[in-house]
């Protein structure tokens, strides 16, 4: 081996820039090509689909037992104090002993002190994901950088979005529940809800009807009023004109 290409049918090494030992530090390495890509060191190419046995690489444990938790895994590092330490990593996870078995996907990341990298984000064979953290704090941070950051919720039939939104584009971001169509309901800075109303100007402000199944409770001294000084209020006994009869009650008895 010199310092020129070394060519085969599966293998190109390009530039072997030291030879220490009995190892050569290599510049790049093409497999399954004679090509290099950019600055990469390793370029794997091939033409195999992604299925049960076959891939273009694969990164696998070494151990003969069919334990939970085997699995390959790619670790990421940089030196610490002249030493190399991994940071974080990922890796793939068996998650039943013997022949029927399903297949994890791990990411992992180091915590100050602790020997092994700690689990924080598993996507299961079927597609669940899984966020982990430590005893306090936030599970999850979604950030957008612009006016609107946004969760789709999606089954067969039908698309929910949870939004964080800067309606008034001045910094009034709100929350909202958007059902494909239109906001739903709507959290406002400062806390009024709305529903059907994208800015609620109270604590409750609905844009439609609305029903109770049990009694409503108004503190003593508050009233039932439109928004007008000159509106009418209608009380009907039922659900059409002129309904029955409105029973106006009092006393310790409440009869």
């Amino acid at each position: 081996i010199d310092s020129t290409n070394i060519i085969t049918e599966y293998l190109k090494v390009t530039g072997i820039s030291t030879f220490v030992g009995n190892t050569y530090h290599l510049s790049q390495v093409g497999i399954g090509t004679d090509a290099t890509f950019g600055d990469a060191k390793l370029t794997v190419e091939s033409t195999a689909a992604l299925t049960n046995i076959d891939q273009t690489a694969m990164i696998r444990d070494s151990n003969s037992d069919d334990a939970v938790g085997r699995g390959g895994n790619i670790g990421f590092g940089a030196y610490v104090n002249g030493t190399m330490r991994t940071l974080a990593g990922i890796g793939a996870l068996k998650t039943n002993a013997g022949n029927s078995f399903n297949g994890d996907l791990a990411l992992y990341t180091r915590v100050n002190g602790e020997a092994n990298l700690s689990e924080r984000l598993r996507i299961d064979s079927n597609g669940m994901s899984k966020f982990t953290r430590g005893s306090t704090g936030t599970v999850a941070h979604f950030y957008a950088n612009a006016r609107e950051c946004n969760i789709l919720l999606q089954n067969d039939a039908q698309t929910w979005k949870i939004v964080n939104y800067d309606y008034g584009n001045n910094g009034t971001d709100n929350l909202g529940f958007h059902d494909g169509t239109a906001d739903r309901l709507v959290i406002k800075k400062g806390g009024n809800i709305g529903i059907n109303d994208t800015s609620p100007d109270y604590s409750l402000d609905v844009n439609g009807t609305g029903r109770f199944t049990d009694n409503l409770t108004i503190n003593t001294t508050k009233k039932i009023q439109t928004n007008s000084s000159t509106g009418q209020l209608t009380i009907m006994g039922g659900a059409t004109y002129p309904g029955g009869a409105i029973k106006f009650a009092g006393g310790q008895s409440g009869a």
